[in-house]
C-alpha cells in the first residue's frame, strides 16, 4: 500500500514538472520575441511569399466622399529612391501606432539585393546598401534610438544628419536626401494604447526632446507622477494630468516646435500655438514621402511599395483585437478623451483623407496601365500571327518552286532577251518577291476589284495582295494564256487538280484550262499596261498593250467571274487553298490574302 501511495506520488510529481517546463518554455520564447524578435527567424524572409500576379489590396470605394483637395502632385507620390545611392530612409516612430510592427517590416520583410543581417539575440540589424557598407535605413532596428527615445520631427531633422556624418565619414563626398516616414492611428485608440502602457510600466523618461538645441526645464514640463513610474494609473488620473504628452503627441510629434517656442506655453497664446502645430504638421504629413495608418495595413503596404519600388515578402496583416480594443469606455470617456486630444482629431481626419485619396489615385493609374499594356500585347500578338501566315505562304511558293524568277518589272517571270532585271531604286519592285495566290470577290474581274479594294489601306503596315492600286493591276490577254511560264502554269494545274474526284474533273474548276484567268500583280512599283510573258517553249512573246482599267474582253475575265464558285476553301500544306486562283507576283512581301 505504501509502494503504491509512493508511486502516485512520483507520477504527479513528474506531470507536474512536466507541465511547469511547458509553461516556462513558452513564456521564454514569447519573452525572447517581444525583445529580441529583429534577430529570430520568425517573420523573417525565409517564409512563402504570395505570387507577385495575386492582387491581394482591396478595391478603392468608388462612393467614398472626399473632404479635402489635394492636387495631383500630393497624390502621386511616385519616388526615384536610389539604394545604391546615398538616399536614406528616415523612420519617425509615434508611440502605439504600430511602428514596432512595421519597423521590423522594414529590416526582415522587404525584398533586397542584400537584405539586413539581423542576429539572434541583439536588437537592431546591419542594413547595407548592396554597393557599400552604408545604412540606407534610419530607425529604431537599425541604427536604434540615435536622436533619442521616439525623437520627433523636430529632433530628427537636427539630429539625422550629423548622425549619420560620423558613423560614415567617407560618405561626406555628396549631400544625403533623406525620406521621411511614420504611421498615424485613430487618435482614441492610440490614447488608451498608451495608458495601458503606462500602466503596466512604461514612462519614457530617457527621451530627449530637443529643441532649439536644448532640453525643456522642470518648470517647462514638470512629470505626472512621482516616483520611478505611473504604473497603475487608473484612465480618470491619465486623463486629469494636464502636463501629459499622450494628449495630442501626434501633432507635436509631427510638428516643428521651434515655431511655437519648444516646450515653453508662455510664449505665445494658447489657441494660436494650437493653430500654428496643427498647420506645421499637416505641412509636414504632406511633405512626407510616405505615411500608413494602422487601421488600413494592407492599403499602406500598397502604398509604401509604390512610393520606394521595394516589395515585401509577406502581406500585411490587420490585427484589430488590440489592448486598446479590450478597455470598455463609456461615451463620456470616449467624448472626453477625444476633447484632449482635438489637434490629433482633427490632424487624423486630415491625413485618413490624404491616405484615402491617394491609393485610390493608384490603383486607378495602375488598372489603366494595365489596360494599356494588354493592348499592346494584343497588337503584338497579331503581328506575330501575320508574320506566321506570311511564312506559311512563303513556304508554300517554295514548294511550287516560284521564288527567285525576275522579270523586267515582273518577279516570277523570265527575262526577255537583252533585257535586264530594273533596280529598285529606279521605282521596280524589290528582288527576292515572292509569287501568292489570292482570288477576287464574287463577280468580279481583276482590274475592277483591284480598283475598288484600293479605298481600303492596310493599317498594320503589311501590304495585302488583296488591297493592291488599281494601277498595278496587270490582266493577261486570254490568246497569250498558252504561253505563261511552265511554273505558273504548273501552280494553277494543281490548284485545280487537287480536286480530282469531287470538283476537280469538271472544266469549269481547272483554272488553266479557262482563258483569261491567270492575272499577274504587282504588289509595290508601277507596272505597263501588258505584261510580257515568255511560252513554255522559250520563245519570247509580248502582249498587246491595254489602256489601263479597261473591261476585259468577253472570255477573258478572270475566273471566278466566270464559272462556278466553290462552296468552301479546303486546307492545304497548313494554309486555305481556293477553288480558283489568280497568281499575284508579290514584291519583297509575303502576307496571305484569300477570298472565296
Amino acid at each position: 500500500m505504501r509502494r503504491r501511495r509512493a508511486g502516485g506520488r512520483t507520477m504527479v510529481e513528474r506531470a507536474s514538472k512536466f507541465l511547469l517546463v511547458v509553461v516556462g518554455s513558452a513564456c521564454f520564447m514569447l519573452i525572447l520575441y517581444q525583445y529580441a524578435g529583429p534577430g529570430l527567424s520568425l517573420g523573417a524572409p525565409g517564409g512563402r511569399a504570395p505570387p507577385d500576379d495575386l492582387d491581394l489590396f482591396p478595391t478603392p470605394d468608388p462612393h467614398y466622399e472626399k473632404k479635402y483637395y489635394f492636387p495631383v502632385r500630393e497624390l502621386e507620390r511616385s519616388l526615384h529612391f536610389d539604394m545604391k545611392g546615398d538616399d536614406v530612409i528616415v523612420f519617425l516612430h509615434i508611440q502605439k501606432t504600430g511602428g514596432t510592427t512595421f519597423g521590423r517590416h522594414l529590416v526582415q520583410n522587404v525584398r533586397l539585393e542584400v537584405p539586413c543581417d539581423c542576429r539572434p539575440g541583439q536588437k537592431k540589424c546591419t542594413c547595407y546598401r548592396p554597393n557599400r557598407r552604408e545604412t540606407w535605413l534610419f530607425s529604431r532596428f537599425s541604427t536604434g534610438w540615435s536622436c533619442g527615445l521616439h525623437a520627433d520631427w523636430t529632433e530628427l531633422t537636427n539630429c539625422v544628419p550629423g548622425v549619420l556624418e560620423r558613423r560614415d565619414p567617407a560618405a561626406l563626398r555628396t549631400p544625403r536626401k533623406f525620406y521621411y516616414i511614420t504611421l498615424l492611428r485613430d487618435p482614441v485608440s492610440r490614447y488608451l494604447s498608451e495608458w495601458r502602457h503606462v500602466q503596466r510600466g512604461a514612462t519614457w523618461k530617457t527621451s530627449l526632446h530637443m529643441c532649439d538645441g536644448r532640453t525643456p526645464t522642470p518648470e517647462e514640463l514638470p512629470p505626472c507622477y512621482e516616483g520611478t513610474d505611473w504604473s497603475g494609473c487608473t484612465l480618470q488620473e491619465f486623463m486629469d494630468c494636464p502636463y501629459n504628452l499622450a494628449n495630442n503627441r501626434q501633432v507635436r510629434m509631427l510638428a516643428d516646435l521651434s515655431l511655437v517656442g519648444c516646450y515653453n506655453l508662455s510664449f505665445i497664446p494658447e489657441g494660436k500655438r494650437a493653430q500654428l502645430l496643427l498647420d506645421s504638421a499637416k505641412k509636414n504629413l504632406r511633405g512626407m514621402a510616405f505615411f500608413g495608418l494602422t487601421e488600413f495595413q494592407r492599403k499602406t503596404q500598397y502604398l509604401f511599395e509604390r512610393t520606394f519600388n521595394l516589395k515585401f515578402i509577406r502581406p500585411f496583416m490587420q490585427y484589430n483585437s488590440t489592448r486598446a480594443g479590450g478597455v470598455e469606455v463609456g461615451e463620456d470617456t470616449i467624448r472626453r478623451i477625444e476633447e484632449l486630444n482635438d489637434l490629433d482629431m482633427q490632424l487624423y481626419d486630415y491625413a485618413r483623407d490624404l491616405f484615402q485619396q491617394r491609393y485610390q489615385y493608384k490603383r486607378q493609374l495602375e488598372r489603366r496601365q494595365q489596360r494599356l499594356r494588354s493592348r499592346e500585347e494584343d497588337v503584338a500578338a497579331h503581328v506575330r500571327r501575320a508574320h506566321a501566315h506570311a511564312r506559311g505562304a512563303a513556304a508554300l511558293l517554295r514548294r511550287h518552286g516560284l521564288v527567285g524568277l525576275h522579270a523586267a518589272g515582273v518577279h516570277g517571270l523570265p527575262l526577255q532577251p537583252g533585257q535586264q532585271p530594273p533596280s529598285a531604286h529606279a521605282g521596280g519592285p524589290e528582288p527576292g518577291g515572292l509569287l501568292q495566290p489570292v482570288l477576287h470577290p464574287r463577280g468580279q474581274a481583276g482590274p475592277a476589284a483591284a480598283g475598288q479594294r484600293q479605298e481600303e489601306p492596310a493599317g498594320h503596315g503589311l501590304l495585302r495582295p488583296d488591297r493592291v492600286p488599281a494601277q498595278d493591276a496587270v490582266p493577261v490577254r486570254a490568246d497569250v494564256q498558252p504561253q505563261v511560264h511552265p511554273a505558273l502554269h504548273a501552280v494553277q494545274q494543281h490548284a485545280g487538280g487537287r480536286r480530282g474526284g469531287r470538283r476537280g474533273h469538271h472544266p469549269a474548276h481547272r483554272g488553266a484550262q479557262r482563258p483569261g484567268h491567270a492575272a499577274v500583280r504587282l504588289c509595290s512599283g508601277p507596272l505597263p499596261a501588258a505584261l510580257p510573258v515568255q511560252a513554255a517553249t522559250g520563245a519570247p512573246a509580248a502582249a498587246p498593250p491595254e489602256p489601263r482599267g479597261a473591261p476585259a474582253a468577253p472570255g477573258q475575265g478572270s475566273a471566278v467571274a466566270g464559272g462556278r464558285r466553290g462552296t468552301r476553301p479546303r486546307a492545304h500544306g497548313g494554309l486555305h487553298e481556293p477553288h480558283h486562283r489568280e497568281v499575284v507576283v508579290a514584291a519583297g512581301r509575303g502576307e496571305r490574302g484569300w477570298t472565296d
